[in-house]
């Protein structure tokens, strides 16, 4: 017995020091994960004159990963890697994953004799529920074969490739490929064929945070799902997990089979939504940004939130497209305005005023939700400033004197509206033709209208005493047409009296 130890113990340093080796010559890094034994070679350049290198055996359950660079800038150079997986004597096949994490490079396996086996851009794998993912049979231990990549991008340096082998009636695993602005579902096929647990982990990874996620299967089965530390998560529902959110990371959903004799196959289904909620972080008045809006079909609660503080009180103007609510809350959940295509909070003259300037001491969330449930694609306007930062002061006019001056309201200004100040030292008899969509009201120092005129038709014409005056001038804002961007001129005309 002692003999026969020594005799495996032996071969077991042979084996060792072959692969350690073999992964020297092939100038790769070689990190065997998964465990606690695993050993890590830095990774060397290759010479540029040479583009094969040999990996050597590859064990199986482990994921193999190493850093590859193509050696010459152009687009179509062709690395080729060759490897075996370890030999079993259980398993004389397996089923493999490969990914990289560049993907602007296409993946071609190869067997001992040149015969493609499977070939795909960034990701190959045997067990593919997905249509996007290259499928083929498994792989054949302690048998050459060729990992060819080809690059098909810019990029050149510093890749990782990650090799996983392991037994599928021993586990499934793959990858959701969740991005930021697309939804991923799917269904995943099962069998509970030479289980001997009658359990299956689904291993998966997702890179961008989701918003709301579901897994449900269609038959007498337990559902699990674990984080990567092996903590339960989601809120489970008869054959149904659900949530409201899941980081960046890996994962693992984990089938029971409770009635191993009634019930051996089945599939689950996966729903996944990237987080489209924003953070704008602080917001410094004067503020306006124009963001891109999207809002899927898929949303569970047709709605995405922007949250933001304010470091100075403002006035706010939001506006989008037609038919989009709007609805701005406090930390508290309070209400503090809400609209159609639009909210402000300054809306001068109209029935339009919706709430208080911000406060600097509060978190706000800004619902946009899509009442149809169809999905939206659109842009949504911010404005944040002081109502008055517009303002103009004419200063003293002499009389008599006919002047003429130019203004903008702009799509930023959050109350639509415009003051011009002055003053006169002598009585005058001040006259000043109305503009077409425009609101003039003529008001004394205390704020009182003296004179108003609505539109082109209409003129003010009126005496005044000594003092200081204001044009109070507003757009015609309506329901259907809350944003604005005039540039038009006042003629001011003093006589005496």
């Amino acid at each position: 017995m002692q003999n026969k130890y020594k005799k495996r113990n032996n071969s077991f340093h042979s084996r060792l020091l072959k692969r350690l080796l073999l992964v020297f010559i092939a100038s790769v890094s070689i990190i065997s994960c998964c465990n606690d034994d695993d050993i890590i070679i830095d990774p060397e350049t290759p010479p540029e004159d040479v583009n094969t290198f040999s990996l050597g055996i590859l064990p199986l359950i482990n994921t193999n990963t190493f850093v590859y660079n193509f050696v010459t800038t152009e687009p179509s150079e062709t690395l080729t890697y060759s490897f075996t997986i370890e030999n079993s004597l259980i398993v004389e096949s397996t089923d493999y994953l490969i990914t990289s994490s560049y993907e602007n490079v296409l993946l071609t396996l190869k067997d001992d004799e040149g015969n493609i086996i499977v070939s795909g851009e960034g990701l190959l794998t045997n067990q593919s529920p997905y249509d996007f993912i290259s499928s083929g049979a498994t792989l054949p231990t302690n048998q050459l074969i060729y990992l060819e990549l080809k690059n098909t991008g810019t990029e050149f340096n510093n890749r990782q490739l990650n090799i996983t082998f392991r037994n599928s009636n021993h586990t499934d695993f793959g990858r959701f490929w969740l991005e930021p602005n697309n939804p991923k579902y799917g269904s995943v096929p099962f069998s509970f064929d030479n289980e001997p647990d009658d359990k299956i982990r689904f291993e998966f990874e997702i890179e961008f945070e989701t918003s709301r996620y579901f897994f449900e299967e269609n038959n007498d089965f337990k559902l699990t799902l674990f984080d990567s530390e092996g903590n339960s998560v989601g809120e489970k529902l008869q054959d149904l997990i659900s949530g409201s959110a899941l980081a960046a990371g890996r994962y693992a959903l984990e089938i029971l089979n409770s009635a191993p004799y009634e019930n051996n196959e089945g599939s689950f289904s996966f729903y996944l939504y990237p987080n489209t909620d924003v953070d704008l972080g602080e917001i410094i008045p004067p503020f306006r940004e124009t963001r891109e809006l999207t809002i899927f079909s898929e949303e569970p609660d047709n709605k995405i939130v922007y949250t933001f503080s304010i470091n100075n009180f403002a006035s706010y103007f939001i506006y989008t497209q037609e038919n989009v609510e709007l609805t701005l809350k406090d930390e508290d959940g309070t209400i503090i305005a809400s609209g159609v295509s639009f909210i402000g909070n300054a809306f001068r003259d109209t029935d339009l005023s919706f709430g208080a300037q911000l406060d600097t001491q509060k978190i706000y969330q800004l619902e946009i939700i899509d009442p149809t449930g169809n999905g939206i694609e659109g842009q949504i306007d911010f404005t944040f400033r002081d109502d008055f930062e517009t303002d103009l002061n004419l200063g003293v006019l002499n009389v008599p004197s006919d002047e003429t001056y130019n203004f903008e309201i702009a799509n930023g200004e959050p109350d639509h509206a415009l003051f011009l100040s002055f003053e006169i030292e002598s009585a005058a008899t001040i006259t000043v033709p109305g503009i077409e969509n425009l609101g003039i009201y003529l008001e004394d120092s205390n704020n009182q209208v003296i004179q108003r005129a609505l539109g082109a038709n209409e003129t003010i014409s009126v005496n005044l005493t000594p003092g200081q005056y204001r044009f109070d001038i507003i757009a015609d804002v309506t329901n259907s047409n809350p944003n604005v961007n005039i540039a038009e001129q006042l003629q001011i005309t003093l006589t005496n009296e």
